[in-house]
């Protein structure tokens, strides 16, 4: 090692842990604690030529790397805080840590917001102290004072009854009641809408009616039903009056004893109380007063409102508070979800409904596309009521596929959203298992002579806190409503009539339009529906949109920096086909009528490809394709396993039906079995397929068994490879715009010259005397070698610092200056 390296070395005692650097690397981030080293400071120890700092070893190395590398990465083995305030101390921030530890270091600050959520919640049970229970009322100022009320003492110990359950014994005693109110009442709602406890609610009403045997009209009463309206047993009435009286108590008592009025009246469980017991007391009083004039089904209904109660019980068990918290926290997750599952419904909905049209098909029940959104969400959710079931095999083939993708797309955030849920409650079982009483460690501003307290000031004031019309029995065989007796015969006498010359209207006119009379000799006519055709108004607005679409698609062709990137992109590939198929659409449309226009209708699906145009506009859309892109191998896997699964278990079940006797068999050929395993094996069941015989129930239950396992091996690595992409997006989310730049070593080398090294030279020569001169004169250390990070009154010998002392003075102002330049 040569003299002159050692010169230039620099030792660092960190923590007890001796780090050695040259003092050149600490100059590449200015501004910085350690690119301000001299040996004037108090940290440096010339007996051992090192500068010594109380702090943490762990996060300095890394720090040091950062140094010589310009790259920071953070230490697993340290909490968030720690290592910010480490950064703070050497003046960095934690903007600089490098893309690959981002992840890991915002999980740790993660990790804290959530225990300042939890701590928000009220979990633990261990009792305010009297200065906190004072800031929470706003009494700071009373009780440094000590001269707190009576009334400040009672208001909080009354607002603990009612809202701190494990304040005391009589607080528990409360919260019991309460939450038996609130299950009482909702039970008294569920069982009085039940028939075995309801009983019918007639009117009896006297009148004239006319006596069919003697020919004379006379006044009497009967009993008709047009619509039959039951009540539930009075009991049920006396129970939620019962209640919503406890409620009613319960919530005065609350806005009386409240720390803040403001803060409890915006609370949500406040709100939902206030309605709930309010639509108790308006359902009371629209059934005695507007009965006559009120749908007894609408005044009920608002009867669903104290449903919402269930939610009060969020303030005597942690768990609810836990899950409402998931729900905050997993918002965008949540968003992610309901906007994949609208996107596969929207498209399986527009394919099911065209593939179902192409081939003759009578029983069709996907009548339109706004139907297929009901059948395409409970095939994605793997429910399958089986009301509604493509009859051919093009829709049974979307259908499949509508089924695969519900499992995938279902599957992907919900681990998201379980992992957050995890998290809180992890947190807050290991925060329940903490001690109560923990030894506190004073602050450094707090190790302070005795005397010092005394003259602390008071704290600031502190808000932190936390059916129809009623029946009549009118004259008749039938029963009508009170308010239409008298519309009674025009309704089933000349109504009808109306009806019929209405038909007949209409058969003439048919008939005069072919050519015929209404008196020619045809009896009868027979109306076949061959298609339908949209409202004028949908062609016109697809026209705009699609005109739009040609203007925007021609604009980025002409304007496009890379004309061959810009036609290979998938995107503009979409984007052309989808607005040429609209043209193509519209010119066949003029062209072909009758039953061949179902067909070419169904270019109209391929607008639905446009969809994926918003990958331009949803960072979850991209993360979700290039999760498929990620995860080909285990989606070509699925695909194999599925196929090997259906076509098995298919073969099975139609010899199995037809080995004993079943008059009843459905499984006419093997192609239409295919459909039964793929509902089967993807756990929908539509129902509209049924094996009858024992061995066909024997290879159904196994082909139901098989297809749990079959689908569930692969998905996790599908979902994993999303979990992954979508984590690091979120973290990648969060990176500073704006970090410092470290200065690479050519950058330095302006610094270090040929006045430098000479300087050196004298230095070294002079090193022994300068420890025997007076107090004045500064000691050289091992930065001194670096001219930009000189003490302020470093000279390079005692006759320059005699003769130019002014020279030195105005080097000194101009050092700062240096520093400046470098940032």
């Amino acid at each position: 090692m040569s003299w002159m390296d050692s010169e230039h070395r620099v030792i660092l005692n960190v923590g007890g842990i001796r780090h050695e650097t040259y003092a050149h690397i600490l100059k590449k981030i200015p501004a910085t604690r350690l690119s301000r080293l001299t040996t004037n400071l108090a940290n440096y120890d010339p007996v051992l030529n090192e500068y010594f700092f109380d702090r943490h070893p762990g996060v300095f190395a890394m720090i040091l790397n950062y140094y010589r590398t310009g790259k920071l990465h953070y230490p697993t083995n340290v909490c968030g805080p720690l290592f910010e305030e480490e950064l703070e101390f050497w003046g960095l921030d934690a903007n600089q840590v490098e893309p690959c530890c981002w992840m890991t270091y915002t999980q740790h600050r993660d990790t804290q917001e959530t225990l300042a959520v939890i701590e928000s919640l009220d979990l633990d049970a261990e009792p305010p102290t009297q200065e906190e229970i004072a800031k929470k009322f706003g009494w700071e100022d009373d009780y440094y004072q000590g001269t707190l009320s009576r009334w400040q003492r009672l208001k909080p110990r009354l607002w603990a009854l009612f809202d701190e359950p494990w304040s005391s014994q009589y607080a528990r005693i409360i919260s019991c009641c309460s939450v038996f109110f609130v299950i009482a009442n909702i039970v008294s709602f569920v069982l009085k809408t039940h028939p075995s406890f309801r009983i019918p609610s007639l009117t009896v009403s006297y009148g004239v009616r006319y006596d069919q045997r003697t020919g004379q009209f006379g006044f009497g009463k009967s009993i008709a039903a047009f619509k039959q309206y039951t009540t539930p047993y009075p009991a049920f009435f006396y129970v939620d009056l019962i209640c919503n009286v406890y409620f009613t108590l319960e919530f005065l008592a609350r806005f009386c004893f409240a720390p803040s009025l403001r803060r409890f009246l915006k609370s949500p469980i406040t709100i939902i109380d206030v309605v709930a017991t309010g639509s108790f007391y308006l359902d009371w009083i629209t059934n005695d007063v507007l009965s006559d004039s009120a749908s007894p089904d609408t005044i009920d209904f608002l009867s669903i409102v104290c449903v919402l109660r269930l939610f009060k019980l969020t303030q005597h068990f942690s768990g609810l508070k836990i899950l409402i918290q998931t729900f905050k926290a997993s918002a965008q997750e949540l968003l992610l979800l309901v906007f994949f599952v609208v996107l596969a419904i929207v498209i399986f909905a527009a394919l099911v409904y065209y593939a179902e049209r192409i081939e003759p098909n009578p029983e069709n029940q996907f009548t339109s596309i706004p139907a297929g959104l009901w059948w395409a969400i409970i095939t994605m959710c793997t429910i399958g009521f089986g009301d509604m079931v493509p009859k051919t095999y093009l829709g049974m083939l979307v259908g499949s596929l509508c089924a695969l993708m519900g499992v995938l797309t279902i599957a992907l955030p919900v681990p998201v959203i379980v992992a957050n849920f995890s998290n809180l409650y992890s947190h807050t079982q290991a925060r329940g298992k903490l001690p109560k009483k923990r030894r506190r460690v004073l602050q450094a501003h707090e190790v302070k002579p005795v005397h010092g307290v005394k003259t602390m000031k008071h704290r600031k004031k502190s808000n932190s806190l936390v059916a129809g019309n009623l029946l009549t029995v009118q004259a008749g065989n039938s029963l009508q409503p009170k308010s239409s007796h008298s519309h009674l015969p025009s309704f089933f006498g000349s109504g009808n009539k109306n009806a019929h010359n209405d038909n007949l209207g209409d058969r003439d006119l048919l008939q005069r339009s072919l050519g015929g009379t209404s008196n020619s000799s045809l009896s009868a006519m027979d109306l076949v529906k061959t298609s339908t055709r949209p409202h004028p108004g949908f062609f016109y607005l697809e026209l705009i949109c699609n005109a739009w679409f040609t203007v925007e698609l021609l604009i980025r062709f002409l304007l496009c920096p890379n004309m061959h990137k810009f036609i290979r992109k998938p995107v503009h590939i979409i984007d052309f086909i989808a607005t040429i198929s609209f043209y193509i659409d519209w010119f066949l449309d003029s062209t072909l009528t009758g039953p061949n226009r179902d067909t070419v209708e169904f270019f109209n699906i391929i607008g639905i490809l446009r969809l994926f145009k918003l990958t331009q506009h949803s960072s979850g859309l991209k993360i979700l394709i290039q999760t498929f892109k990620a995860s080909a191998q285990e989606l070509l896997l699925l695909v194999f396993f599925v196929l090997l699964g259906i076509v098995i278990f298919a073969a099975l079940v139609y010899y199995a039906e037809r080995v004993e006797p079943n008059p009843d068999n459905q499984f006419e050929s093997i192609p239409v079995g295919l459909w039964w395993a793929i509902i089967t094996m993807c756990t929908i069941g539509f129902g509209d397929m049924v094996p009858k015989t024992y061995l066909g129930m024997l290879v159904g239950s196994v082909c139901a068994l098989m297809g749990v396992l079959t689908i569930a091996l692969p998905v996790p690595v599908i979902v994993s490879n999303f979990a992954m992409f979508y984590s690091h997006a979120q973290a990648r989310s969060k990176l500073p715009k704006k970090r410092r730049r470290v200065l690479q070593p050519h950058e330095l080398k302006p610094a270090i010259g040929r006045s430098t090294t000479a300087a050196l030279l004298n230095s070294i020569t002079n090193r022994n005397s300068a420890h025997t001169h007076n107090s004045h004169s500064p000691v050289l250390g091992p930065l001194m070698t670096n001219p930009l990070l000189r003490a302020a009154n470093f000279t390079v010998n005692d006759d320059a610092h005699n003769n130019n002392n002014s020279s030195s003075n105005a080097n000194n102002s101009k050092s700062p200056t240096n520093l400046d330049k470098l940032l």
